[in-house]
């Protein structure tokens, strides 16, 4: 009698899905959410840049002197959340002779979603030149 319900029992396919699905989802999951990080990435590095190229833009309007009208350009870009994981460093350069401004942009991008101890974000950093008109 035992014999035959371990039998029954070895042969059996119940319960198979189950387990199947217990085995594979996280992997699906672990994908379905890489991906969405990703894109996520890659939108704040597309708006690092834009921030900086709208800098860039200010100091051709506006003269490489009005420092704060250049700066207002590159934080309209971002929201007041995010007003704090934004960097600007605006410094003057001269190259081959010509006077440039260059304007760097960094921002704090932090994960969603935490895949382990250390990982928690990445710094994406943007720099342009514009020449410096009075």
């Amino acid at each position: 009698m035992r014999r035959l319900r371990a039998r029954r029992f070895a042969k059996s396919k119940k319960g198979a899905t189950a387990v199947e699905f217990a085995l594979v989802s996280p992997l699906i999951f672990a994908a379905v959410l890489g991906t969405f990080e990703v894109g996520r990435a890659l939108y704040e590095r597309n708006r690092v840049s834009a921030a900086c190229a709208a800098g860039a833009r200010a100091v051709t309007i506006n003269g490489a002197a009005a420092e704060s009208a250049i700066e207002a350009a590159v934080r309209a870009k971002y929201h007041d959340a995010e007003q704090e994981d934004v960097a600007i460093d605006l410094t003057d350069e001269t190259i081959s002779g010509a006077a440039f401004k260059r304007i760097e942009v960094r921002y704090e991008h932090d994960l969603l979603i935490k895949f382990g101890k250390g990982v928690s974000g990445f710094t994406f950093t943007a720099v342009r030149y514009a020449p410096a008109t009075s």
